[in-house]
């Protein structure tokens, strides 16, 4: 007859429990690590530039008006941003933290849109990944603005790049307590982005740039330049 096996001591069981823990606490060290160092924004172009800006709001409305494509920059973005944003902190934390400035960083099909803050006058920031998808339904064009930047892992699908707190990149849910900040942004900014992508017929997200298109897919694109 086989032996019977014999059960696992305690002692076993408490060790590894006991390691189990160890590398919970050292993964949880390493990400406030990095969710406390903050972002390099020094490769975002026109971010905290002094130069004078392309007026946005009348290069969208004429592009609109128009009816002909045209092409923002990541500086021309981020440099237009700098001379309109209105900085300021609210809430109960609002003397020990201050907006710096917001960054936009293009990239293929995602813009990472970033604030920049001190508090208690270390510097800190935080991030929120944007998709833009147009569909084309039986009730007409839709505009789907996606708050994610695609997937962690491609086995897990439902499981999304939300944005990055310092530098760390976390899942979408982790954002929840930073949608009043981006709301904030988005109703300060409301006509604009009305005019760039609700009003546009095509969006696209390329690395450093913004392609907008009022035109309806199958249009001419022999009209005016689009880089008004």
């Amino acid at each position: 007859m086989s032996e019977e096996s014999k059960p696992r001591s305690p002692g076993c069981l408490s060790r590894i429990f006991s390691l189990f823990l160890f590398l919970a606490a050292v993964g949880l060290f390493v990400a406030l690590y990095f969710v406390a160092q903050p972002q390099d924004l020094s490769d975002i172009k026109g971010y905290g530039s002094s130069k004078p800006p392309r007026d946005l709001t009348l290069a969208l409305r004429n592009a609109q008006e128009r009816g002909y494509p045209l092409t923002i920059s990541e500086e021309d973005l981020n440099t237009w941003l700098s001379h309109t944003l209105e900085a300021k902190q609210g809430g109960v934390l609002g003397s020990k933290v201050e907006l710096k400035g917001v960054a936009i960083r293009l990239e293929k099909d995602r813009a990472e849109v970033i604030l920049e803050r001190t508090i208690f006058g270390k510097p800190f920031t935080s991030s929120m990944y944007v998709r833009i998808e147009k569909l084309e339904t039986s009730a007409g064009r839709e505009t789907l603005v996606h708050r994610d930047g695609g997937e962690f892992v491609k086995d897990l699908p439902r499981l999304k790049k939300g944005g990055r707190l310092g530098r760390l990149v976390v899942p979408q849910g982790v954002l929840v307590l930073l949608l009043p900040s981006f709301g904030d942004l988005k109703t300060q900014f409301s006509s604009e982005i009305e005019l760039a992508v609700e009003s546009m017929a095509r969006v696209t997200i390329e690395d450093d740039k913004l392609e907008l298109d009022p035109r309806e897919p199958g249009e001419s694109d022999g009209l005016l330049p689009g880089t008004f």
